[in-house]
């Protein structure tokens, strides 16, 4: 269920143990239908600005559980969340691990970036084709492109200006002007 998803992330993301505990903003302890007013936050928004000094918030219940009763709804939306914050906790104890806890969330700087880099894929494909004959082929001819391009490249760099570069060649024929086949 996407809303137990989302109230749960920052429990999953192993940096408090119970929804409720997450230190910033959350809608668990907001009863659907009850309004909530907000404030225009000082300094960010010009005074004289198109924004409102308050808004109201009226958090509406899931589409599918909007015919129970908000007693009801709200028991079955924080059983479900305290069903997966146990699967979570079992999850975290099995592997050893630990969670962050509020004090420490709020220590970090909302600039911090990790101290290692996510390692870079290795491969890097030059052909994609479902065809598996087209596949085949397509290196073999990119590599007879490459030694004709390299041979051309070669004789036009020690003065032979008539040299005859492959199809496909672009900058040197834009840059240098130099002779390239037509495609055939």
């Amino acid at each position: 269920m996407t809303a137990v998803y989302t109230l749960t992330n920052p429990v999953t993301a192993g940096l408090v143990v119970r929804s409720r505990m997450w230190p910033g903003v959350h809608s668990c302890a907001l009863d659907p239908g009850q309004p909530l007013r907000v404030e225009r936050p000082v300094g960010f928004f010009r005074a004289e600005g198109p924004v409102p000094p308050s808004a109201t918030l009226a958090l509406k219940p899931l589409p599918a559980w909007a015919h129970l009763p908000p007693a009801d709804y709200r028991a079955l939306l924080n059983g479900a969340i305290a069903e997966r914050e146990a699967a979570l906790a079992a999850e975290r104890a099995a592997a050893g691990r630990a969670v962050l806890g509020p004090r420490r969330v709020l220590a970090q700087s909302p600039l911090d970036t990790p101290p290692t880099h996510a390692p870079r894929r290795q491969l890097s494909p030059r052909v994609a084709s479902t065809n598996k004959w087209a596949r085949i082929e397509a290196p073999q001819r990119l590599k007879a492109f490459l030694e004709h391009y390299r041979c051309a490249w070669v004789a036009f760099r020690s003065g032979v200006r008539d040299v005859v570069f492959p199809p496909g060649t672009y900058a040197m024929r834009l840059h240098a002007g130099v002779c390239w086949a037509a495609p055939s």
